[in-house]
């Protein structure tokens, strides 16, 4: 009896220890005196094995890494700071940048080759930084290694605005830019569409030829008065077997937000 009590107070206190080394929380504060401390930023965020000039972490990536991030010829990733955007003078965004090296030390750029971004929020109480969150992979974008276009916070109502990242992508008898949306919060992909695309080339009468114009205009939200709904107003141009010739048609589509702000197709 007295080595049965011996043996479920000893699995009682295991458990215990258990359940305390599962519910440990990281350490969710940055040792920095300034948002602007790139070295230490980078160390808190990605355990680098080292630092290159200050601004460049060179660290080692998981199982999940080698499968959603840029590895460099040498089985590293390396990573820097790229954007770091101001919400409120307590709230910051940090935009992180992977981007894939070939063993010369030179960066890739290659057509297809396209760095991927992070994203972490911050909150400053007093003097102590916070981590609100962080997702090391966001969006890869652009090609030849040169990145996104352009990055930006567009307002979406009066107290709703997202992430807006603009890059670009030429392949194979194809020029596209993309439009891409994010909650600033929870990082969710909220909506994306083509300011310009084309398929195919028209100059040799490509009858697969396809070329895609768009402008999005803001428009008052419909069910949700705080939150703003889209108008894409553009241009749809194909070739007409019929004429022999290309035809340039006018595209109109609206999309509502919904409560959680995600963009649906709807009718006027």
């Amino acid at each position: 009896m007295r080595k049965l009590l011996l043996i479920l107070f000893s699995l009682s206190v295991l458990l215990i220890a258990c359940n305390d080394n599962h519910n440990t929380k990281p350490n969710l504060s940055l040792s920095i005196k300034s948002i602007n401390d790139t070295t230490e930023i980078l160390k808190k965020f990605f355990s680098p094995v080292k630092i290159v000039n200050k601004n460049l972490a060179v660290w080692k990536p998981d199982m999940d890494d080698y499968f959603n991030m840029v590895i460099s010829d040498d089985s590293t990733c390396k990573t820097k700071i790229d954007t770091i955007i101001t919400l409120t003078h307590q709230k910051y965004i940090i935009i992180f940048r992977t981007d894939g090296y070939y063993n010369s030390g030179k960066k890739r750029d290659c057509h297809v080759c396209s760095p991927i971004y992070g994203i972490a929020s911050i909150e400053k109480q007093d003097s102590t930084y916070n981590i609100l969150n962080f997702k090391k992979n966001l969006i890869a974008a652009g090609s030849f290694g040169s990145g996104y276009d352009t990055l930006q916070i567009e307002k979406f109502g009066h107290d709703f605005q997202l992430l807006r990242i603009t890059s670009s992508y030429v392949g194979t008898s194809t020029e596209t830019l993309t439009n891409t949306y994010f909650d600033v919060n929870g990082y969710k992909q909220l909506f994306s569409y083509w300011p310009y695309r084309t398929v195919g080339d028209s100059a040799e009468l490509d009858t697969q030829y396809t070329k895609i114009e768009q402008q999005l205009i803001h428009i008052p939200g419909k069910e949700f008065k705080e939150r703003d709904d889209i108008k894409l107003l553009g241009y749809f141009t194909t070739y007409d077997e019929k004429q022999k010739k290309f035809i340039r048609r006018n595209q109109t589509e609206y999309y509502r937000a919904d409560a959680f702000g995600n963009y649906k197709r709807a009718l006027q």
